[in-house]
């Protein structure tokens, strides 16, 4: 339960998102008429969907495949693909026509306020000089890519809450939901990592014959002199940029006369956070600086100062005060990319049969739960000191919670977003065993980061007397939510189904199923997700 607490927050927003990215990803990367297109994928109702529209949705999912699923993309694979893509397609024009009819569709006016707000001043207030000249700067394409993004964000919450306020999910079904969601496990468990049959010798010669991999940026000591482009002459009749033409060449003059650069800084510089501190800023790294200001702090030798440098309206000098650093990281920050890099298929296969030959010594025993603890204890793993012990665990959130286990505690280092379906699904099923069929330790389960044997000394109904009435309320809005996603894609189904949608090419560039059963799918992959 003080797992959930602690989430709670973050919990009730994934359903949300996860209903934006499922249902309407896509939507806005452009519209339907940004180019002219070369053919027609299909007629949904009257309205086109051109094949360069298709594509972009495409390449869109593929890309959302390939970050979950961490692999090569087979032809099965690629069928999905091309199937999600053409339902999100008529998902999109069954959509679009829906925010017309129920008045959700976004104005220009609108769209260019969302834009500007953007752009704020120190005081917070929107900064349209500022945003006229982001405007000026950017090509037309880019600023419809622009428009057509904060078009879609407008409209889908827009959609998104009009769908709502038409469903009415019973006060019962909510209860219902938050005591099944509630219910948790006492849960135990047991983790081999692939890492751990890596030799530390092999970890050290990489990282000895590797170094230059291991760098860490390069940090220099700066000081700076900075004069505001916005701040009003001190002479009405002088233009700002003169007067700034004019302290250029005083500062310039004094500092080759050998005035101090902290000193000139106290005199001059218009930064109220540095002034005071000769424009001191401290260790800076190259990413922390503009990019003007940062080529120009980096190419300077200790003791030298810039030329005068324009960013954003304001105008910098910049002091070397010590010569720019860069050291190796030490094997302790880079060990779990180190082990990341040397992890093979065979240290893999290692792990899954380890996994295999303790589960089987654990289920031999009459209280395997007991030589699950035991083994635990005697493991290298993180619940080595609590006997395989994690906590009371809503079975409801098990996944999202092992996943932050995980990865807190594993040797290496995730090089892309881990696959939470494949803890997901597997995890989930898993339990529901434990708790249906009475068995106390399951078999292993594969995650991303390793194999993990779990068990369950007892379970247990929910607990929502232990949550404050904000926290049930938060509960409740969540599992109202993720009824509604599902009550939505349900609808969209229908909607697909009841469409006239005429296919004007083959049935191979959507999967090679027909138009009608592609749409009347609902792909499992999104609503695992959800």
């Amino acid at each position: 339960m003080n797992w959930l607490r602690d989430h709670m927050k973050k919990i009730i927003w994934i359903i949300v998102i996860a209903f934006i990215l499922t249902i309407f990803a896509g939507w806005g990367m452009g519209g339907l008429d940004r180019r002219q297109p070369e053919r027609d994928l299909a007629v949904v109702d009257g309205e086109t969907i051109s094949m360069t529209r298709y594509r972009e949705i495409v390449a869109q999912v593929r890309e959302e495949f390939r970050e979950r699923l961490d692999a090569p993309l087979d032809e099965e694979t690629n069928q999905k693909i091309e199937e999600e893509a053409f339902r999100r397609a008529v998902n999109e024009v069954l959509l679009q026509r829906l925010a017309e009819e129920e008045g959700a569709r976004a104005t220009d006016e609108e769209i260019r306020q969302f834009v500007a707000a953007q752009f704020r001043d120190e005081a917070g207030q929107i900064d349209y000089h500022e945003f006229q000249q982001f405007l000026q700067h950017i090509s037309p394409a880019r600023r419809r890519e622009i428009e057509d993004d904060e078009r879609t964000r407008i409209e889908t919450m827009r959609i998104y809450n009009w769908l709502e306020n038409q469903l009415f999910i019973p006060e019962q079904e909510i209860e219902l939901g938050l005591a099944s969601g509630l219910r948790e496990l006492n849960l135990y468990g047991l983790f081999i990592d692939p890492g751990s049959f890596l030799e530390d010798e092999a970890i050290q010669t990489y990282y000895e014959e590797n170094e230059e991999d291991f760098l860490a940026p390069p940090s220099a000591h700066l000081r700076q002199l900075k004069l505001r482009g916005d701040k009003e002459p001190e002479d009405p009749e002088t233009d700002r940029l003169d007067e700034i033409g004019e302290l250029r060449e005083q500062i310039e003059r004094q500092f080759r006369a050998g005035i101090d650069f902290s000193e000139l800084a106290r005199r001059y510089s218009e930064d109220t956070e540095t002034v005071d501190a000769g424009g001191d800023v401290g260790w800076i790294e190259p990413d922390a600086l503009p990019d003007q200001l940062s080529r120009a702090a980096f190419d300077l030798e200790a003791g030298e100062m810039s030329d005068m440098i324009v960013s954003d309206d304001n105008y910098y000098f910049l002091y070397l005060e010590e010569p720019v650093e860069q050291e190796v990281k030490p094997l302790s920050e880079v060990e779990a990319e180190i082990i990341q890099e040397l992890l093979t298929t065979e240290h893999w296969q290692k792990a899954r049969e380890e996994a295999q030959e303790l589960f089987e010594q654990i289920t031999a025993e009459d209280d395997a739960l007991a030589e699950l603890q035991r083994l635990a204890e005697r493991s290298h793993g993180f619940t080595s000191t609590t006997g395989g012990h994690y906590d009371w665990v809503p079975v409801r959130f098990l996944p999202g919670y092992l996943d932050e286990q995980l990865r807190q505690n594993w040797s290496g280092e995730l090089t892309s977003s881990p696959d939470d379906n494949r803890i997901l699904n597997t995890v989930t099923n898993t339990m529901l065993d434990l708790i249906v069929e009475e068995k106390s330790v399951a078999e292993p389960v594969e995650t991303d980061y390793g194999l993990l044997i779990l068990g369950a000394q007892e379970h247990r109904p929910g607990q929502p007397e232990e949550l404050t009435a904000e926290e049930e309320e938060t509960f409740k809005n969540y599992i109202r939510g993720e009824k509604i996603n599902h009550y939505v894609e349900g609808w969209l189904r229908w909607k697909r189904l009841s469409a006239e949608v005429e296919l004007e090419v083959d049935e191979d560039r959507i999967g090679g199923r027909s138009a009608e059963e592609v749409l009347g799918d609902i792909l499992e992959f999104e609503l695992e997700t959800i």
